[in-house]
């Protein structure tokens, strides 16, 4: 129903959204997290053509509504790994290639991701550390969000540094 980013939140229930380049490079990222890290299809303009798990088609509606591209083909040609959903772990990550960098994408529960951020995006699309402050304020927003009955989804994101990592922990690591 809503994303959350260091530039504020997104209502999909009481927003008009604006095109995906006016809402900024946070949320754009956001976007592309979303609808990179699925294993759901979209098709169409309706939501009739939705197949997958109901989160996951949820949250592949959410980027197109941000307008981000999530034809499944233009996924599949980017994608360089895939590692499931684990349920001990709380998360999936995909490994993308984007303008020519491998950008790991991760989704999840908050705990899971958060344990494995290192920095937060900022509204202007700048990393900063992410702090003991920095930390509980996320924590605050996701347990305030959760108290309403939501279910709550961290997403995270960080580019590659060399060649694909070997292994799902070392891809999933800060």
């Amino acid at each position: 129903v809503a994303v959350w980013t260091a530039a504020g939140v997104v209502d999909f229930e009481t927003q008009d959204l604006p095109m995906l380049d006016d809402l900024g490079p946070a949320v754009r990222a956001l976007a592309d997290v979303l609808a990179l890290c699925t294993s759901a299809t979209v098709e169409g303009a309706g939501t009739a053509s939705a197949m997958g798990d109901p989160t996951e088609t949820a949250l592949l509606l959410a980027a197109r509504r941000l307008g981000a591209d999530v034809a499944a083909a233009d996924r599949e040609r980017s994608c360089r790994a895939v590692f499931r959903f684990d349920p001990s772990l709380k998360l999936m990550s995909t490994v993308d290639d984007m303008d020519g960098a491998l950008w790991v994408h991760t989704k999840g529960a908050p705990e899971a991701v958060l344990a494995r951020c290192a920095t937060v995006l900022q509204p202007d699309g700048t990393e900063l550390p992410l702090t003991d402050d920095r930390q509980r304020t996320v924590e605050g927003l996701l347990a305030e969000r959760a108290s309403k009955g939501l279910r709550v989804l961290a997403l995270a994101r960080r580019q590659v540094p060399g060649a694909l990592p070997d292994t799902r922990a070392e891809t999933e690591s800060a």
